[in-house]
């Protein structure tokens, strides 16, 4: 609705405008009218910039009333969001422990499946950052493996655990993705991951 009166606004501005300056060329009264329709467009403007903002507080408010009430619902939610819905194999809260379970990207090669790993682990957890409840988080993520002859199959590759001081102390904006082997508080790649 705001983006009608934004409109509205900006093509009476415009009209207006030309209509003004049509006035003061032909040195006409009906300039004035020009002149209430330039105020009247940016009572419109302003109306509609304010109906924006509001609008997009309310998606907002939305969004937040969309999540999940129980806690390990919410840590699926969050998971899904991540790592991708046919990714989260598991999710589960148990005293105080969040855990998530989670079947390897198969889009991630040698070069990138570390650094992806530890990405996804770091956005995991800011999302959780705020879930007083959670006491530690344990990711868990499991990636097929292929040997030498060219059988495969599907094996832990990665696991960190972050207690609930660990979380609090991450800087989300500024870290490193590559840094979670020495934040985690305890960290495990597959040899093949090294």
């Amino acid at each position: 609705m705001g983006a009608i009166f934004i409109l509205l606004g900006i093509v009476g501005l415009l009209v207006g405008l030309v209509l003004a300056i049509i006035g003061v060329i032909k040195k006409e009264k009906k300039a004035s009218k020009a002149f209430i329709l330039l105020v009247s467009s940016i009572i419109f403007v302003a109306i509609g910039g304010t109906m924006l903002g509001t609008d997009s507080e309310e998606t907002a408010e939305s969004k937040e009333d969309e999540l999940p009430s129980k806690i390990d619902e919410r840590i699926e939610y969050y998971a899904t969001e991540v790592f991708g819905e046919d990714s989260v194999d598991e999710a589960s809260f148990l005293e105080g422990n969040a855990y998530v379970y989670i079947i390897g990207s198969e889009s991630w090669d040698e070069e990138t499946a570390l650094f992806g790993m530890h990405s996804d682990t770091i956005d995991f957890l800011e999302k959780l950052q705020n879930e007083e409840e959670i006491t530690s988080v344990q990711v868990d993520i499991t990636q097929t493996f292929s040997d030498s002859y060219g059988n495969q199959e599907d094996k832990a590759a990665y696991r960190t655990d972050f207690s609930r001081e660990t979380i609090d102390k991450i800087n989300y904006e500024n870290i490193n993705p590559d840094s979670v082997p020495e934040i985690a508080d305890e960290y495990w790649v597959h040899d093949a991951m090294k």
